[in-house]
C-alpha cells in the first residue's frame, strides 16, 4: 500500500482519547505537544482495533499516518512494523521494527525481524540474530524462544533438517510451566521430528504440547488428531442457523400435514356418524312398518306393547392421538470435565 498524505477515516465503535492509551504508550507520546499526542494516540488506538478485527491493511494505513506525524516515537514505529508484518510487507516491517528498537533501546521484536529476514530469503541473517541475542538474558525468555524457533526454521530452509531439529532440543522443552512459549516450543520440536520421519516421537511431543497449551493457540490437538486420521471440521454458526431454519420449515410442514390428517379424520367420523344415523332411521322405519302391520292384525295389543328404541352411541370423546414429543424433562448432557493432562500454573 502506498503512502498518502490524506488522513484515513477513524473506524467507528472505538473509544478514543489520550486516557484510553496504556501507560507505556502515553509515556512514549509525551515528547509531542498535547494536541499532536492525542491525534497520534487515536491513530494507534484505531490501528490496534483494526488488528484485533484482522483488518491488517486498515491497521497499516492508520499506523503509517501516525508515523508521518511522529516518526521519532518508538511506539509509533513499533505499531507500524507489527502491522506491516501482518500484511506480509517484510522489508517495511524490518525497517520499522529496527527503528523501534533503536529509538526504544530494546530488542522485544528481534524474533519478528528474524522471521522477516527468513521470508525475504535471508535465512543466514535469521541465524545470525539468534547467535547474537539467543543467550542474551536482557531479552525476554519468550522472545528468545520465538527467535530459536525462527532460527531452526531458517536452518531447515538451508537444507539442514536434522540440525534444525537438534537446535530445539533445549531445556525449555521440559519446563513445568504452562506459558504459551512452552507449548509453541514443543509443537515446533514435534514438527521437526515429523519432518525427520520420527513420527512416534512427534506424537509424544505433540501430546506434551497439548498439555501445555491451555488456550489451544498452537493447534497441537488438531495436529495430533490429523496424525490419527481424524479430520476436525470447523464450526460454522451460519450453517447451524440455516440447518435450524430448515428444521423449523420441516416442523411446519409436519404440523400442516397433521392438521390435514385431523381434518380428514373428523370428516370421516362425521360421515360414519351420518351413516349410523341413516341406518338407525332405516331400522326405525322398518320397526314402524312392522308395528303398523301388527296394529292392523291386533289393535288391542298395541296399547299394551312397550316398544324399545336403540339410541345411537354418542361420538367418541377420546381425543385424537398426537405425535409423541421429546420429553421436556430429559436431562441435558453432562458437562465435560477438564482434560486431566492439562497442568495449570
Amino acid at each position: 500500500m502506498g503512502e498518502s498524505d490524506e488522513a484515513p477515516d477513524l473506524p467507528e465503535g472505538v473509544e478514543y482519547g489520550f486516557d484510553q492509551l496504556d501507560k507505556e504508550t502515553k509515556a512514549g507520546l509525551r515528547s509531542l505537544n498535547k494536541q499532536l499526542a492525542e491525534a497520534v494516540g487515536n491513530r494507534l488506538l484505531a490501528a490496534a482495533a483494526l488488528l484485533a478485527e484482522d483488518d491488517i491493511e486498515g491497521a497499516l494505513e492508520q499506523a503509517r499516518y501516525a508515523r508521518r506525524k511522529a516518526s521519532r516515537v518508538a511506539v509509533v514505529r513499533e505499531v507500524t512494523g507489527v502491522a506491516a508484518y501482518g500484511a506480509e510487507e517484510w522489508q517495511l516491517a524490518v525497517n520499522e521494527l529496527r527503528a523501534a528498537q533503536r529509538l526504544g533501546g530494546t530488542h522485544d521484536h528481534v524474533a519478528l525481524i528474524a522471521d522477516c529476514e527468513r521470508a525475504l530469503g535471508h535465512p543466514e541473517r535469521a541465524i545470525d540474530l539468534y547467535r547474537e541475542f539467543g543467550s542474551d538474558e536482557s531479552v525476554d525468555p519468550e522472545v528468545r524462544v520465538e527467535l530459536l524457533i525462527v532460527a531452526s526454521g531458517a536452518r531447515r530452509d538451508m537444507g539442514m533438517g536434522e540440525a534444525a531439529t537438534a537446535m530445539l532440543k533445549v531445556g525449555g522443552l521440559n519446563s513445568p510451566k504452562t506459558e504459551p512459549w512452552v507449548a509453541r516450543l514443543r509443537y515446533a520440536y514435534a514438527e521437526g521430528l515429523l519432518a525427520d520421519g520420527r513420527e512416534d516421537e512427534a506424537r509424544e511431543w505433540l501430546s506434551k504440547a497439548v498439555a501445555a497449551d491451555e488456550t489451544g493457540e498452537t493447534g497441537a490437538a488438531e495436529r495430533l488428531l490429523e496424525l490419527e486420521g481424524i479430520v476436525v471440521e470447523e464450526y460454522d454458526e451460519d450453517d447451524e442457523f440455516e440447518d435450524d431454519e430448515e428444521f423449523d420449515d420441516e416442523d411446519d410442514l409436519d404440523e400442516d400435514d397433521e392438521d390435514d390428517d385431523l381434518e380428514d379424520d373428523e370428516d370421516d367420523d362425521l360421515e360414519d356418524e351420518g351413516d349410523d344415523y341413516d341406518d338407525e332411521d332405516d331400522d326405525f322405519d322398518d320397526d314402524e312398518d312392522e308395528d303398523f302391520e301388527d296394529d292392523e292384525e291386533s289393535e288391542s295389543d298395541v296399547e299394551d306393547d312397550v316398544r324399545t328404541e336403540t339410541t345411537p352411541a354418542p361420538p367418541s370423546t377420546t381425543p385424537f392421538a398426537t405425535p409423541a414429543s421429546p420429553s421436556a424433562g430429559s436431562a441435558p448432557d453432562a458437562e465435560e470435565s477438564n482434560d486431566p493432562t492439562e497442568r495449570r500454573a
